[in-house]
């Protein structure tokens, strides 16, 4: 049985060593992925290792068409979420007015571009079950004057449009 020749990367010199370094052979145990060789190992939510890719989609929450798309080397989507919004305005000629993310893409940078570019944003701070946030109850009260982005987008997701999202 015949195989492809591994990609450049897996044989000979390793990653980030500058010439004049020695040479490293891959090990009997390295593993080459020859039918999507640009995949990663990378660990997944329950913190096990995959082999595979990042995968972004934006869809349209009415219409339920993928409006953008991406494919990346990278196992985090927080790095990815204003450059997928920025891939949406190009292909349909403007802004969401709304955007629903889970827990990953939450960062203070990504709201504030959000914010920036005049999107509400619904993306919770923290990973929550499934069944725990139909269990929630609207808040009531006065918002603390001192209250922090994740106080607040928690607040805001849980009020009957937040839980909508």
């Amino acid at each position: 049985m015949d195989f492809p020749e591994p990609p450049e990367e897996a044989k000979g010199q390793a990653p980030g060593r500058g010439k004049g370094k020695k040479q490293v052979k891959p090990r009997d145990k390295d593993q080459i992925n020859f039918t999507d060789p640009d995949s990663r190992t990378m660990l997944d939510s329950d913190k096990a290792f995959i082999r595979g890719s990042g995968v972004q989609a934006a869809v349209d929450a009415d219409t339920h068409i993928i409006v953008a798309a991406d494919l990346t080397s990278q196992a985090a989507d927080r790095p990815h979420l204003v450059g997928m919004v920025e891939q949406v305005e190009i292909n349909t000629g403007r802004y969401p007015e709304e955007l629903s993310a889970d827990a990953g893409y939450w960062s203070g940078a990504n709201l504030k571009a959000l914010q920036d570019k005049g999107i509400k944003a619904f993306i919770p701070p923290d990973r929550v079950k499934h069944t725990e946030w139909r269990k929630t109850k609207s808040p009531r009260g006065r918002i603390p004057k001192n209250a922090s982005r994740k106080y607040l987008m928690r607040r805001k997701l849980r009020t009957k449009r937040g839980r909508a999202r």
